[in-house]
């Protein structure tokens, strides 16, 4: 396990991420205004994805079991996105 300061997270450039198991993304900017973001998860256990404001507390976006899929809005304000998974995942900004 690997651990860095949150400012290091690698910056999510595509509209669209995927990945398996756990990962931070940093927006370039934060949000303004609210966001939608569609996930899709095929893992078996838990999925958990968080918005992240520039300061304050991490706000629950998705706490799902299994495969999933659906969509959520991302706050003003989100800096990053953290996703806590233990399968294939997938992103998706609008």
């Amino acid at each position: 396990m690997k651990f860095a300061p949150i400012s290091y997270a690698p910056l999510w450039k595509p509209l669209t991420m995927k990945n398996v198991g756990d990962k931070v993304l940093k927006l370039a900017q934060p949000t303004k205004g609210f966001h939608t973001l569609r996930y899709a998860h095929s893992g078996e256990s838990n999925f958990a994805v968080f918005a992240i404001p520039v300061s304050g507390t991490a706000e629950l976006l998705v706490n799902k079991i299994g495969r999933v899929s659906g969509k959520v809005t991302i706050p003003s304000g989100t800096k990053y996105v953290w996703v806590q998974a233990d399968g294939k995942w997938t992103l998706t900004r609008k």
